[in-house]
C-alpha cells in the first residue's frame, strides 16, 4: 500500500466522525472542516435533546480534535496516544475537548477511540508532566458505547468540572460529607462487571450539596453488602450478611464475616474462620450453617453457587458441632438469667470451659465444680460470675434446692433471708441489692432495674433513721453511674427509692433531712432538667435554718440554686480533705457544668 499523506488521513477520519454523527439526525451536527489550521481544535459537535434543531433544544457543544493513523489491523481494547504539551494546556484553557483518534486500514475501513479530556484530568496532566514535551493519554473505542452517549456525558461532566469549583477547592478530603464517584465510559448494562476496573471515574466531594470535582480513580476493587437467604441443599438460612467483594481476577464472596469462597480464574477455595466477637446469636447461626454446608456439600445465594468437597471437612464438623452444643448451653445459661443472646463475646477455649461448669452447677444442679472453688456452701450471698468477658451476678441459696440462682430473678425478693439492720432482737429489713458494689451493678449483663424497685418495698420505712445510710449509699451509687454512662434507668432506680423514703422524711433527724433532701432534689433535677419553684424555696428554708458555718450543706444548696459564685466560694471554704471528697461525690458533677 502506497504511504498515505496526512491530508488523506485528515479527510478519512473527519468523515469517519462526520458519519457516526448523521447516524442520530438532527440530534448530532457535526461542524469539522477539513484543512482547519486553528491551533489544538478541528471544530466542534453542537448537541440537541431531539431532532428538532429549535433553540430550546439546543444543550452545548462539545470542542472536538480529529487525529488519522494509518494502520494494518485494528487496535483491540484501548488505545494509546502522544500529544504534545500544549495541547493538553489549550484544552484546559478552553474547558476540555473530545479527543477522536481514527485508525484506518488500506481499504479505508475505520475504527474510532475516543478521549473525553476535561478540566480535572487536564490539570493533573499539566501538573504531573507540564515539564515534558509529550505525554500519552488512553483512548477508548466508540463501539462499546455510541457518540450521542459520549457528547452528552462529556457536557454533563464539563458543566460539573468547572475551573473555579477545581482551582478555588479548599477543603480536605476528611471536610466533605460524602464521596461520589462518576464514569464517562462505564456502562454496567455492557459486558462483565470485571471491565468496570479498565475504566476511568471522576471523584466528587460533596460539601453542602455542592459537588467539588477533587480527583480522578481506578477502581481496584468492590465491595457489595448486603442481606441474603443461603440455601444448603433444601434448607434456608434467613437474613444472613453476604458480602461479594470483586477485582479484576478475583472474586470473593464472603457470609457473615466467617465463611469465604474465592473465586480465582474459575478455580474455588473454601475457607471459614470463627475467631472474633460476634453476638451470641449470631455465632449459633453461623454455626448451623457450617455444619449444615459441611454435611451437604453446596451451597447457594442469589448471586452465587458452589459444590464443596465434603470429604476434606469431616474433623472441622466434629469441631463445630461440639462448639455448637457449648454456644447452646450458654444459650440456656443466658435465658435462665434472662440476659440478651446478642450481647457480643470473644469465643475461646476459655469461654468453653466456663460454659461447661456454669451449665453443671445452673441447669443441672451439680455443684461439685462450685465447691472446689472453696465457696462456703452454707453461707448466702451474691456471687459475681465471669462467662468469658461477661459478668452475671448470681445469688448462692443454701437452703433452696436449686441453690444457685440468678441474682434479679423474682425470687429474690421471696428468700427465707432478712437482709437488714440487726436493731435489739430484730432485723430492719432493707433491699438485698444495696449490698452490691457500683462495679458490680455497672457491669452485670443479668441486671434488672425493676426487681430492684421491687425490693425497696421490702423497707421498712417506719425505722427509716436507722436505714438511712444504707439508702443514702444506695442512691448515691445510683448517681454516679448515671453520671458515668448516661444510663437513664439508674437515675430511675434512684429516684423510686428516694420517692419511697419522701413519703416517711418526717422521721428523719436534722441532718438526716438535710442530706436526704439534697439528695433527693440533685437526682430530681437530673430526672426533670430544672427544679420547681416549690423545691428552690425548700432549699433555701434548709439553708435559711441552718448554721451559716455549715460549708458542705452550703455548697451543696448553691449549686442545686445553680449559684455558680457562691458554690466557687463555699467549695473553698472546705478543708482539702473534705474538697478530695466532695470530687467524688455526684453533686460535684452538677458544680462542674456550672463552671
Amino acid at each position: 500500500m502506497d504511504k498515505m499523506s496526512n491530508g488523506t488521513k485528515e479527510r478519512v477520519a473527519v468523515q469517519a466522525i462526520t458519519n457516526n454523527a448523521l447516524t442520530f439526525g438532527s440530534q448530532l451536527i457535526p461542524e469539522i472542516p477539513v484543512g482547519d489550521k486553528a491551533p489544538s481544535f478541528d471544530g466542534h459537535i453542537t448537541v440537541y435533546k431531539d431532532s428538532s434543531e429549535k433553540v430550546e433544544s439546543f444543550i452545548n457543544h462539545v470542542p472536538t480534535q480529529v487525529k488519522g493513523t494509518a494502520v494494518s489491523s485494528f487496535t483491540d481494547g484501548s488505545k494509546k496516544f502522544s500529544l504534545e504539551i500544549k495541547h493538553y494546556q489549550n484544552y484546559y484553557r478552553r474547558g476540555g475537548c473530545l479527543l477522536f483518534v481514527v485508525e484506518i486500514k488500506s481499504n479505508y475501513e475505520t475504527k474510532i477511540f475516543y478521549k473525553q479530556l476535561l478540566p480535572l484530568e487536564l490539570k493533573y496532566i499539566i501538573e504531573t508532566h507540564g515539564s515534558q514535551k509529550k505525554t500519552n493519554v488512553e483512548l477508548r473505542p466508540l463501539d462499546e458505547t455510541n457518540l450521542y452517549v459520549v457528547c452528552r456525558r462529556f457536557i454533563e461532566q464539563m458543566e460539573k468540572q468547572s475551573k473555579l469549583l477545581i482551582e478555588k477547592n479548599q477543603y480536605k478530603m476528611t471536610d466533605y460529607d460524602k464521596v461520589v464517584l462518576s464514569s464517562l465510559t462505564y456502562n454496567p448494562q455492557v459486558g462483565d462487571i470485571t471491565e468496570i476496573f479498565d475504566h476511568d471515574f471522576v471523584e466528587f466531594g460533596v460539601k453542602d450539596k455542592i459537588e467539588y470535582p477533587i480527583g480522578n480513580v481506578k477502581l481496584g476493587e468492590i465491595g457489595i453488602l448486603d442481606e441474603d437467604t443461603v440455601i444448603v441443599g433444601s434448607s434456608e438460612h434467613h437474613s444472613l450478611k453476604v458480602e461479594t467483594r470483586i477485582n479484576k481476577t478475583d472474586k470473593v464472596i464472603i457470609i457473615e464475616d466467617c465463611l469465604e469462597f474465592n473465586l480465582k480464574n474459575e478455580k474455588m477455595n473454601f475457607n471459614f474462620r470463627l475467631d472474633g466477637h460476634r453476638p451470641l446469636s449470631k455465632q449459633i447461626k453461623i454455626l448451623k450453617l457450617l455444619i449444615d454446608v459441611l454435611t451437604k456439600g453446596n451451597l447457594k445465594t442469589k448471586s452465587f453457587g458452589a459444590n464443596i468437597n465434603i470429604a476434606e471437612g469431616v474433623e472441622y464438623k466434629v469441631q463445630l458441632e461440639h462448639t455448637l452444643n457449648s454456644l447452646l448451653k450458654l444459650k440456656e445459661i443466658f435465658s435462665e438469667l434472662l440476659v440478651n443472646d446478642d450481647i457480643i463475646l470473644d469465643y475461646n477455649n476459655r469461654l468453653y470451659l466456663t460454659i461447661e461448669k456454669l451449665y453443671e452447677v445452673l441447669i443441672k444442679g451439680d455443684f461439685a465444680s462450685i465447691e472446689t472453688e472453696g465457696l462456703d456452701m452454707d453461707a448466702p450471698g451474691f456471687i459475681k460470675y465471669k462467662i468469658g468477658d461477661v459478668i452475671v451476678v448470681l445469688f448462692l441459696n443454701p437452703k433452696s434446692e436449686k441453690k444457685l440462682i440468678n441474682a434479679f430473678s423474682e425470687e429474690m425478693l421471696s428468700l427465707q433471708y432478712h437482709f437488714g439492720i440487726k436493731e435489739d432482737d430484730s432485723i430492719v429489713p432493707i433491699s438485698p441489692f444495696f449490698m452490691l458494689e457500683a462495679e458490680t451493678i455497672k457491669h452485670a449483663k443479668n441486671i434488672n432495674y425493676g426487681t430492684m424497685i421491687s425490693s425497696f418495698k421490702q423497707i421498712d420505712y417506719n425505722k427509716v433513721q436507722l436505714v438511712f445510710s444504707q439508702i443514702n449509699d444506695f442512691s448515691l451509687k445510683c448517681l454516679n453511674l448515671y453520671d458515668e454512662t448516661n444510663n437513664k434507668e439508674y437515675l430511675r432506680t434512684a429516684l423510686s427509692l428516694l420517692d419511697d423514703t419522701f413519703s416517711n422524711k418526717e422521721k428523719l433527724d436534722k441532718v438526716s433531712y438535710e442530706i436526704f433532701m439534697v439528695n433527693y432534689l440533685q437526682t430530681k433535677l437530673r430526672f426533670n432538667k430544672e427544679l420547681t419553684r416549690y423545691e428552690n424555696l425548700e432549699l433555701i428554708s434548709i439553708r435559711t435554718e441552718s448554721r451559716s458555718d455549715n460549708y458542705e450543706l452550703m455548697f451543696c444548696i448553691s449549686v442545686l440554686l445553680k449559684n455558680k459564685t457562691e458554690s466557687e466560694i463555699m467549695f473553698k471554704m472546705l478543708s482539702e480533705e473534705r474538697q478530695k471528697l466532695y470530687e467524688t461525690m455526684p453533686i460535684f458533677s452538677l458544680y462542674q457544668k456550672l463552671l
